[in-house]
């Protein structure tokens, strides 16, 4: 069994907290390392936090989860374990976004409140 099914069976889940101005280039392009590295938590409570101190409080809090790879490695510079980092672009298939306490993928997400419809890059 491959490690992708072998996280799914077990829920091993990792999360990310954003900003609304990023949460948006996420649906498009997925997370790309920033100085290096894309950030997780194994505490969805501390993603939601960041979020809010991004300023996402005002369109909703941006959460996501992504499934822990093999490439996402615990942060040592944190002395409390619960921090992952990984270098790898992870790709919006592979993100699913909180909404109203269920995960949404992210590119299913919409509201048009805000002008968000899913997104679906066209094949060329």
């Amino acid at each position: 069994m491959n490690w992708y099914k072998k996280a799914q069976i077990n829920n091993q889940y990792l999360y990310h907290g954003t900003s609304e101005g990023a949460f948006r280039k996420i649906r498009e392009e997925g997370l790309i390392p920033n100085r290096g590295f894309i950030w997780f938590s194994k505490n969805i409570q501390y993603a939601k936090t960041y979020s809010e101190r991004k300023g996402s409080n005002t369109a909703g809090i941006r959460v996501l989860r992504v499934l822990k790879t093999p490439d996402m490695l615990r942060d040592k510079r944190i002395i409390i374990p619960g921090d992952y980092i990984t270098n790898r672009n992870i790709p919006p298939q592979e993100i699913e976004v909180l909404v109203e306490n269920r995960w949404v993928p992210i590119q299913e997400y919409n509201n048009p409140n805000i002008n968000i419809m899913p997104y679906f890059k066209e094949n060329k």
